[in-house]
């Protein structure tokens, strides 16, 4: 038990140093005249895919060799998580940014949900953990993808503008429950 603390601590006292580092690298670079969204995006993915290098190395390691997977994910988790909230306080900017944090954090505690059911639902199939570690890494690196290739520019959204096209939007349909939220939201 002494030693399985000891490993946990240090997962996440690498976890953080990696976050600290990141988002110190990532400030350097953009103060230097790096694009912010090339360099933010960049970190994301390159975070996430190592997470998943490091799921995927400890769905088969064995008892001997999966700490240095471990130490592997705890890199990736905190480089891919440095910059996540920048990402938001850009893009949401100073008038939305509560309520966007707000939304972000209640879709993200959904994991806290999903996650061990879907552990649970593949331990009581399978018998061990591999094919939970390896569902882990495909969604990091969907997630990856997700930063890189659909995420677009890193700027705040001109809330005007969206609210202007709503309003032109719903003068053609009838009010919905959704769009009143979606009104409240911006």
């Amino acid at each position: 038990m002494p030693e399985m603390v000891n490993h946990a601590a240090l997962y996440y006292t690498v976890d953080a140093t990696a976050a600290l580092f990141t988002g110190w690298v990532t400030d350097f670079w953009i103060r230097r005249g790096c694009d912010i969204g090339l360099m933010r995006k960049s970190t994301m993915a390159l975070g996430w895919m190592t997470a998943a290098i490091g799921f995927l190395g400890c769905s088969s390691a064995g008892t001997h060799s999966y700490f240095l997977w471990l130490m592997v994910m705890a890199v990736g988790c905190g480089t891919g998580n440095a910059c996540f909230w920048s990402f938001a306080q850009t893009m949401a900017g100073p008038k939305a940014i509560g309520k966007w944090s707000g939304l972000t954090a209640g879709f993200l505690n959904l994991a806290g949900v999903i996650c061990p059911a879907l552990t649970g639902f593949t331990l009581d199939r399978t018998g061990h953990f591999c094919r939970a570690m390896v569902i882990t890494a495909v969604v990091c690196v969907v997630g990856a993808m997700i930063w890189i290739f659909f995420l677009g520019e890193v700027k705040e959204v001109d809330w005007r503008r969206l609210q202007k096209r709503e309003s032109a939007f719903s003068a053609t349909r009838p009010s919905s429950p959704g769009s009143q939220i979606a009104k409240g939201f911006l």
